[in-house]
């Protein structure tokens, strides 16, 4: 028993079993993390009632999808995207908050957040950047960012999705889709980006994109069409102000589609550039302890020099970082190696040529 909060706590030892395991009883039972025994514990947890928010509860989340709502309330925009946000339960109806941007609320349950007053019958509020007061949110039918859409690049496979490639990467496609079914079950078709009513069928079907190549109709139609900062022009990636060029690169990115689906694109400099950036990201480093493609680590964004990412790993990385709410480059809360602007890139260039 947890004597500090009066909580009835147990520990179970496995005889036999180390530091990790797969099978307790029987072959592929859960193991380690998922055995009967902890399904159990799991069963009752969730059945038993919710706790009542008293004051000086504070919910706590790293990202909008990793934690649902409690209380009346649930994060729904970050400030600054994975960096950690908490909601503090005051007395008398009132919130407080660190690092949200947007909050989704039981109507009539609040009156006031951080000391603004709110419409107690509001759905949801917002505030905008610096000291700016909570208010309701404007419906200005921009695309923005929230549970379902909030990242990391993984996102886009938490529901059915295809994968759709360009010319010769039909190889790639069907790799990407085996690790898929072995690391997690999953049954994504293979398609070719090219091909008569790929995008329609996709729609239709409410999928999500994986793009094994940028130069398939489908890739550039969401190339076209997205709000994200990002774009990939003749073997450049250009992320909000940053554009990278030059030798063997490769970039993975998370793309918002008009009708709130989800795509990643995976692109290469050359068909060498891209098999190098499937294989750095999506390739399991110690089987069979291995991880599903894109899930180890990895933010909404990586550009990447490919011979310096075999020979260094992360060290080859040029951009790891976040999209904003609104789908800009969140340059706070992103590494760069350096950014160059385009004027920069063509001025560079124009020098080479004359020199």
């Amino acid at each position: 028993r947890d004597a500090c909060r009066d909580v009835a706590s147990s520990l179970s030892e496995v005889p036999g079993k180390g530091h990790w395991w797969w099978d307790t009883e029987y072959a592929n039972d859960g193991g380690a993390a998922n055995d009967d025994e902890v399904r159990a514990f799991f069963r009752r947890a969730f059945a038993a009632p919710p706790p009542a928010c008293a004051p000086g509860y504070t919910h706590i989340a790293p990202n909008v999808d990793a934690v649902l709502g409690a209380c009346g309330f649930r994060i729904a925009q970050q400030l600054l995207p994975y960096r950690l946000s908490q909601v503090t339960v005051l007395a008398e109806r009132r919130l407080a908050t660190r690092n949200v941007r947007k909050l989704v609320l039981e109507p009539g349950a609040f009156d006031s957040v951080d000391g603004d007053a709110i419409d107690p019958a509001a759905a949801d509020v917002c505030r905008g950047d610096g000291d700016a007061a909570w208010d309701v949110c404007s419906r200005g039918g921009v695309v923005e960012r929230g549970p379902g859409t909030s990242g990391p690049m993984r996102q886009v496979v938490e529901t059915n999705f295809r994968i759709v490639h360009a010319s010769g990467a039909a190889a790639l496609a069907s790799f990407l889709a085996n690790q898929f079914h072995a690391t997690g079950h999953a049954r994504a078709p293979v398609a070719d980006g090219d091909a008569v009513g790929v995008w329609d069928a996709a729609s239709a079907a409410r999928e999500n994109l994986v793009l094994v190549g940028h130069d398939s109709a489908v890739a550039r139609r969401v190339l076209n069409e997205t709000r994200a900062a990002f774009a990939w022009e003749n073997g450049a990636a250009t992320v909000g102000p940053c554009r990278f060029d030059g030798g063997q690169l490769g970039a993975a990115s998370l793309l918002p589609l008009q009708d709130g689906r989800l795509a990643l694109l995976l692109a290469g400099s050359d068909a060498d550039a891209l098999s190098d950036l499937v294989e750095l990201l999506a390739t399991p480093a110690i089987p069979p302890m291995a991880r599903q493609p894109f899930s180890n680590a990895l933010p909404d964004v990586v550009v990447v020099s490919v011979p310096a990412a075999r020979r260094w790993g992360a060290g080859g990385y040029l951009l790891a970082g976040f999209w904003d709410h609104d789908w800009s480059f969140a340059r706070t809360a992103s590494w760069t190696a350096e950014c160059r602007g385009p004027a920069a890139c063509a001025a560079g260039e124009a020098a080479d040529a004359g020199g």
